[in-house]
This record gives C-alpha cells, structure tokens and sequence, in this order.
C-alpha cells in the first residue's frame, strides 16, 4: 500500500460478503487483525476505507468508523485509518504522489499502476487493455508494476488509472462501457486543445 509509517500492521481488504453483513463477521475480522498485530509487535494497524459507494466491494469508512479506528489521512475517496497496538507512535499518512505520466503526442495514453495483489486491479487492467485494443493505434497503454515497496515509494502509489495524464477514478470495479468512454472524453479533449 501506499502508506508511510513505521511498524505498522497493515489490513490489505477487508470484504464481507452480502448475505454476512451485519452479523458481527467485519468486526471479528477487525479484532482478530489487532490480536495478530499485538502479538507480532506492531506499534500499529491501518487500513482503508472508502466512501460508500452502490457498486463497490470496497469496506466503507463509516464501518471503521464505528469500530473506533481513526481517520489519519485522506485520498479521494479513500481514508486511511488507524489505531496503536502498544506504544503510541506517529499516525501513518499517505505517501505524496510523484506520478507524472509523459505525454504521447499522437494518441491516447492509458498508463496503470498495477500493485498485482488487488483482484479489482487485476480485473480493472485486464478490461482497460481489452477494450483499448478496440481502439487499434489510437490508444497506448503502459502497465507499470507497483508490485514492490521501491516501486510505490518512487511513484508515490500503488494503483490507479491514468487517461492522458489524469488519473480517472471509478466507481466500483471498471467496465467496458467506463473505459470507453473515459478514452472518448480523452479524445474529445485533445481535438478540442482542452484540458478536462
């Protein structure tokens, strides 16, 4: 993840499926993960939360909330939260985004920064390249694996999509009819000299 802290006990995701909500399984998960991290000596857990969202699979920032977490830092839609396991050390934050994808003067450029260990960011490259390849050579894409701790830090993230140098958040899971029309709205831009 792209988080900067020290000792920290990190949460990666966190899913209940529909059907188990609301039955206690989220928060034995939770407690369970803060049991582990004080028996490992981490001065800390971390997690994130999302904004709630209809079509996301993604644990909302209100149940962490409610758990008694703290929010220690904001992206987007998601929040960072936390909690001390022992002694009490510095909050984690995110790390600051250095990611500056080049310009590709005759096409569109879809760079994506795959960590390679989130389904939906499997899933999300696997249906951005898919649909680029509609495109013939009017659309680029450049994967760039965010696999390793020196990748993230160097780039500041570990996923995300970026449509001609802007990263472009979805709700939920990508889908085609998303990236098309993500590389539409690119194209406009550029026969229009705009910025989106």
């Amino acid at each position: 993840m792209e988080v900067d802290g020290k000792n920290l006990y990190m949460i990666q995701c966190i899913f209940v499926k529909p059907e188990y909500c609301n039955q206690g399984v989220g928060r034995a998960l939770v407690e369970s993960a803060i049991a582990d991290a004080k028996t490992q000596g981490a001065s800390g857990i971390a997690v994130e939360g999302f904004k709630p969202q209809d079509n996301s699979d993604n644990a909302p920032d209100t149940f962490f909330q409610h758990l008694g977490l703290s929010a220690a830092d904001s992206r987007g839609a998601a929040t960072l939260f936390y909690t001390s396991t022992g002694d009490p050390s510095p909050a984690p934050g995110y790390f600051a985004r250095r990611f500056n994808p080049p310009d590709d003067a005759t096409r569109v450029r879809i760079d994506i920064l795959d960590c390679r260990k989130c389904y939906v960011g499997i899933t999300n490259r696997e249906v951005v390249k898919t649909v680029s390849e509609q495109f013939d050579d009017r659309v680029r894409v450049e994967v760039h694996d965010q696999s390793t701790r020196e990748a993230i830090m160097d780039k500041g993230m570990a996923n995300g999509i970026f449509f001609d140098g802007k990263l472009t958040f979805f709700e939920g899971p990508v889908s085609e009819e998303d990236v098309i029309n993500a590389i539409n709205v690119a194209e406009s831009a550029r026969r229009q000299h705009m910025d989106r």
